[in-house]
């Protein structure tokens, strides 16, 4: 727990903090075997990192495609939102609007006086902020959406459910705002 502690207490700098949780694992390893090198471990941790990294970019991209597709299905915004590749089935249009606004944004960023690696901190944060939001929303109108007509579904499922997961992840939103300087890897006022 204490090297977990240290760990967050190094913040922005993620290869140093996983160097400071691993560091005693690649000792008693390295004591064990005598064949651990402390600078591969170092290149792992950071393939580890980037990995992940590109894991939650593709949850974010799918997360907003899809929320985008269905806000365009239900004429919410323009129907092209709504539509759909022919052959993939996938949310095309809302796809390539979602890449142009991001594309923006980067240029946005390397033009400006900001560096242009905070765009993923930065974007993470606001884009994980707005999928919260959005997820409380969507919990809301299910239990307003089964108030009016139950349609033969359990309460557990129309109106216990959905406030438990509306209250948790508001409690969640909370506490990303609260932390989101940490979350973003950033100290800047703007975010």
């Amino acid at each position: 727990v204490r090297l977990l502690v240290q760990a967050l207490a190094i913040g922005a700098d993620p290869c140093l903090a996983a160097r400071v949780i691993g560091q005693p694992v690649v000792q008693a390893l390295d004591h064990g075997f005598g064949v651990i090198d402390l600078d591969e471990v170092d290149d792992i941790l950071q393939v580890l990192m980037l990995t992940s990294l590109l894991a939650c970019v593709l949850s974010f991209h799918n997360t907003i495609n899809r929320y985008l597709w269905v806000i365009g299905r239900e004429r919410v915004l323009s129907s092209k939102f709504g539509q759909t590749h022919a052959k993939h089935q996938s949310p095309q249009f809302a796809g390539f609007v979602q890449f142009a606004v991001i594309t923006g944004v980067v240029i946005v960023f390397a033009m400006s006086s900001f560096d242009p690696t905070m765009v993923v901190g930065w974007c993470s944060a606001f884009t994980a902020t707005g999928i919260l939001i959005m997820q409380i929303l969507v919990s809301i109108s299910v239990v307003r959406f089964f108030a009016v007509d139950h349609r033969g579904v359990a309460l557990w499922r129309r109106a216990i459910a959905p406030t438990l997961s509306a209250v948790t992840l508001f409690v969640c939103l909370v506490l990303l705002v609260h932390h989101l300087d940490f979350v973003s890897g950033s100290q800047s006022p703007i975010v």
